[in-house]
């Protein structure tokens, strides 16, 4: 067995919290970029958000074998793929399973975001999404100095917390078993035309999905749920696909912005910083409305 490298990490000098653009999330080479070069901790927590994908291309490769009669004109490298998920994966370092996957997520994030949920990351993080929504939501009022001085000092922890639990276990969570499993074979499955056309649709998701948004992949991702009868707590709408998509992409994004900013720098990257944040909280609460999903299974955020 050949051991997978890490994916070469992005220099850190290329980010930075002045540009607003270069901590957007939009294809494969930016979200290696955002979440490379010490900021695997983000793309860790993207890939955790995602994975509900991963569980979809594995009932996939499932049904292959189950119901052959439908999948009858699939290209070789598409029947490779299926063929592998459904044997190496919970027994390969680079196909880890379900709670394989959990146990590199959860130590890190947490068992839940659920209102009430105590980790230290679900706590940190909430703090600082408050105090960067009370000023966003605010900034036209007095007292935005002190506004300020609160982001700061929520910052703080949280920023400490993410540096405390990144290093090579959360490198090799990201670089090397989860883009096995994730970018290498699952996404691959999910955007295949021909395993597409096995769920009753035409449309094919572009190929940087998931990591750009595309509505043709938010059906997919329904339509496999409905098909294999997943049971409810693991069942994906659209609108709740879409809802944990930008919950992915924002919240790597702002985790990233997290560990960019420090106390020397000014009023303008501390914006850059709230902003972040903001829209991170607003990704959530989306995700959190009554109805987006029919079951959470694999989102943790």
């Amino acid at each position: 067995m050949v051991n997978r490298p890490p994916v070469p990490a992005a220099p850190a000098a290329e980010l930075s919290l002045k540009d607003k653009k270069t901590l957007d999330i939009s294809d494969r080479a930016s979200f290696d970029t955002v979440t490379g070069g010490g900021f695997e901790v983000a793309g860790l927590y993207t890939y955790a958000r995602l994975d509900p994908l991963i569980e979809l291309a594995c009932q996939v490769a499932g049904d292959f074998l189950f119901r052959p009669h439908l999948y009858v004109d699939l290209q070789a490298p598409t029947t490779l793929g299926l063929a592998r998920l459904r044997a190496r994966v919970g027994y390969d370092e680079n196909f880890p399973s379900y709670v394989q996957r959990k146990a590199m997520y959860e130590p890190v994030f947490g068992p839940s975001d659920s209102p009430g949920a105590t980790s230290d990351f679900v706590r940190l993080r909430d703090g600082l999404l408050a105090a960067a929504s009370t000023f966003a939501e605010w900034s036209q009022a007095t007292g935005i100095p002190m506004l300020r001085e609160r982001v700061r000092t929520e910052h703080r922890p949280f920023r400490d917390y993410l540096a405390g639990v990144s290093g090579a276990s959360v490198t090799w969570s990201r670089s090397s078993s989860l883009q096995s499993i994730a970018d290498d074979h699952s996404y691959p499955i999910l955007r295949d035309k021909d395993v597409i056309a096995v769920f009753g649709l035409t449309g094919r998701p572009e190929e940087q999905w998931p990591y750009r948004t595309d509505s043709n992949g938010d059906k997919l991702v329904e339509e496999i749920s409905k098909a294999l009868e997943l049971a409810p707590e693991r069942r994906l709408t659209r609108e709740g696909f879409s809802a944990l998509q930008r919950v992915a992409h924002r919240g790597g994004e702002a985790i990233t912005a997290v560990m960019l900013f420090d106390e020397s720098q000014g009023d303008d990257e501390l914006a850059q910083l709230i902003t972040r944040c903001y829209t991170w909280n607003a990704a959530l609460k989306a995700w959190h409305e009554p109805g987006s999903l029919t079951g959470r299974r694999g989102g943790n955020s």
